[in-house]
């Protein structure tokens, strides 16, 4: 009888422990709802957010590339921190980019924006939130280093010498003599593409995407000399190369014997 009692009571201990555990989390969850109403109560709930409030500037967000890891820059926009500043510095010196030093976005801003956008399938509104600016900012000035880069393009990408044998190939005993008058390799790839709501159809491709059919032409270094862009992702290899020969057309044919 003794027992019992002294195991009821043990019991009815271990109850009101509980309910005090119950009762203190009861009085901080109280506390919590107080500080958070005091909190709101400076809040002014007719007065809009901003979307972008300025709290971390673009500014900041490219010297965190120029100044940081190396591998940042590389990481983000697929090139190094010299060969951005050179390409931001020709686009410029060379006027393939308008830019004066009163604008609102500096041409490093805009670059590196642009190049962020073609190495990783960043929307505008991403972008915009990233660089704290409007999508009207994003997308105007991305098309300006776009029109830039395509002028640039058609400098720096030209047929070399067709007379001579490469090196890769005269000194390769699995290609010579046999690919000693190949001058390039040209194939199809597809490119994602985000087509108009009434084109979607058009753009999707056999493999069940949307994307742009590409014909690229690169030599034995592997460098580009001939991109056609712009078909539809459901077109057929060969109708985009018989629209790439048809004149008048920039596709360099080659030399008879090669």
């Amino acid at each position: 009888m003794a027992w019992n009692n002294h195991r009821g009571a043990r019991g009815r201990n271990a109850d009101h422990m509980r309910q005090d555990e119950k009762d203190e989390a009861l009085l901080l969850m109280s506390a919590s709802l107080m500080l958070m109403h005091l909190s709101l109560a400076h809040v002014d709930n007719n007065q809009p957010l901003p979307q972008h409030d300025g709290s971390f500037t673009d500014r900041q967000w490219v010297e965190r590339l120029f100044y940081g890891h190396h591998r940042r820059s590389i990481d983000n926009m697929r090139i190094t921190i010299d060969n951005f500043l050179q390409l931001s510095n020709i686009l410029v010196e060379r006027q393939y980019v308008p830019h004066n030093y009163q604008q609102h976005v500096p041409i490093q801003e805009a670059l590196a924006m642009t190049l962020m956008l073609v190495s990783h399938k960043h929307t505008h509104r991403v972008l915009g939130t990233i660089f704290d600016r409007s999508i009207e900012t994003i997308n105007r000035n991305i098309r300006k280093v776009l029109r830039g880069l395509c002028l640039f393009a058609a400098e720096i990408i030209r047929l070399g010498d067709q007379t001579a044998v490469h090196s890769r190939i005269a000194n390769s005993t699995n290609f010579y003599p046999w690919f000693k008058d190949a001058v390039g390799a040209m194939d199809g790839t597809h490119i994602l593409a985000c087509p108009p709501t009434g084109e979607q159809m058009a753009y999707t491709n056999r493999h069940g995407f949307q994307s742009q059919n590409v014909l690229v032409v690169c030599d034995h270094d592997m460098r580009f000399i001939y991109v056609y862009a712009g078909w539809e992702g459901s077109a057929h290899d060969a109708r985009v190369l018989e629209s790439a020969l048809v004149y008048p057309s920039d596709f360099s044919l080659p030399q008879p014997d090669k």
